[in-house]
């Protein structure tokens, strides 16, 4: 298990007057460099835990696109590791 200070950073956004600040998962390898074991491994972790808290379900890959359609990083792997059934960009 992942403990908030492993994972939390607050980033500062450039040329965004709106929000000038991000929190972000440092593992997740979207905003800051994370070496690629250390991100697989916390993808592993959680698709374990969707594993045990959901043991007769299947995922749905489209659940694993962000607000804009794009696939996710995280998304795409943590699905591929529950061996989910992946519906690409439908």
């Amino acid at each position: 298990m992942y403990t908030e200070a492993e994972l939390v950073r607050i980033a500062k956004r450039e040329n965004n007057t709106r929000r000038k600040y991000l929190v972000v998962n440092r593992l997740q390898g979207k905003h800051i460099p994370v070496s690629p074991k250390e991100a697989l491994q916390m993808f592993r972790s959680l698709a374990e835990l969707i594993k045990e808290a959901y043991p007769s379900e299947r995922l749905d890959g489209r659940i694993c696109r962000n607000g804009n359609s794009d696939r996710s990083s995280s998304g795409d792997r943590v699905s591929g590791s529950l061996y989910a059934d992946y519906a690409g960009s439908h």
